[in-house]
């Protein structure tokens, strides 16, 4: 059998790859064979298995991310939706406002980019909002249910008006799009 012959040799591979102490490694939390626990010489440095000692994530307000906490741009951002009036049905929701219907509308799907995104309203009527950033939930960033929503509540005044929305969504690396 052919595997017969290979059994030893991989018994030989293995004892060679393991040539060391048998000791847990510094961060493990195991004791070793002593049963005393490992130091680490470099105890106050921040871990880079994000564990509990990672470091803590950046205070609410500020939503860019050290370099090394996000994915870098493999590809330019590009707006997917809302697309432009010019390339959507007359009936598109995100074309119609209705008095006294709150208006929640994904403010711009974005392809590539750095994220997380910061979403801001450059132009909208007043009373507008968007979900500009990341919530912090227990000390972890989330996408909140708010995360790149434009909400506005129309008023019965604003009826039959025409009302621009122009949203600039910003990446981890500082481009730009505006929808």
């Amino acid at each position: 059998m052919q595997y017969g012959r290979l059994l030893p040799l991989l018994g030989v591979l293995l004892l060679a790859g393991c040539d060391g102490p048998l000791e847990p490694a510094m961060d493990s939390g195991l004791p070793g064979r002593d049963g005393s626990m490992p130091t680490d010489p470099d105890a106050d440095a921040p871990s880079r298995d994000g564990g509990d000692d990672a470091g803590p994530p950046p205070p609410p307000g500020e939503w860019q991310l050290p370099p090394g906490h996000f994915h870098p741009a493999v590809m330019p951002m590009e707006l997917v939706h809302p697309r432009p009036d010019d390339e959507t049905s007359e009936h598109a929701r995100h074309r119609w406002a209705h008095p006294e219907v709150a208006y929640r509308i994904p403010a711009a799907v974005i392809q590539g980019g750095a994220w997380p995104f910061f979403y801001e309203i450059v132009e909208g009527p007043p009373g507008a909002t968007i979900g500009a950033q990341l919530d912090h939930v227990d000390d972890v960033q989330v996408a909140g249910p708010e995360y790149g929503i434009v909400s506005w509540t129309p008023s019965a005044a604003d009826e039959g008006s025409t009302v621009t929305f122009v949203v600039r969504v910003t990446d981890q690396e500082g481009a730009t799009v505006e929808a």
